[in-house]
């Protein structure tokens, strides 16, 4: 189980010092959380090591201006969970892709979940950009896609369609956006 208080603690004095040595520790600190992120891909435990490495490069890289990280002040582990979250899912995507492995994201796991992220004021901006309108999209050209692939659906055209509108639906009223099928 990883520290929360330690993250707090050293998350409060990277963004009082702006020190890159603290935010080192920080990320190290962070690594138990990364670990269990990582529980929910055991499928894929071959790629975790590359998985955390590239989380702890994407936090380094792209969450370290300290006058950002001033406004998660008020739960810093929190706001930690949900960028570990994130760049773990981004990781996993990008190794579908590097890899040809069909890493299995659907509306029904994601989609509560990204709802109440939507609904997280500590995200940033972009965060919740790509969580409103980039993977719900994603999301539903995968469902669209399974469907298409299944035999009993593709019998009956009618029923895929439906199932197809019924996910563009839930889509576009839950997440605001507007599904493009090709």
């Amino acid at each position: 189980m990883y520290n929360k208080k330690k993250i707090n603690q050293l998350f409060e004095k990277y963004v009082e010092t702006g020190d890159n040595k603290i935010f080192e520790q920080l990320i190290e600190a962070c690594e138990p959380m990364i670990d269990i992120v990582l529980t929910k891909y055991k499928k894929y435990d071959r790629h975790f090591e590359d998985v955390r490495q590239k989380v702890k490069l994407n936090i380094w890289k792209n969450k370290r201006k300290p006058e950002d990280l001033s406004k998660y002040l008020t739960s810093p582990t929190t706001y930690l969970f949900f960028v570990v979250r994130r760049y773990v899912m981004v990781a996993f995507e990008a190794m579908k892709s590097i890899y040809k492995e069909g890493i299995e994201v659907t509306f029904s796991e994601y989609g509560t979940r990204i709802l109440s992220l939507i609904q997280n004021e500590y995200l940033d901006p972009e965060d919740l950009y790509l969580f409103k309108y980039e993977l719900p999209q994603k999301m539903f050209e995968r469902e669209v896609k399974k469907l298409q692939k299944d035999k009993a659906l593709s019998a009956d055209s009618d029923a895929m369609r439906k199932a197809i509108e019924q996910i563009r639906q839930m889509v576009e009223e839950d997440f605001g956006v507007v599904c493009n099928e090709e």
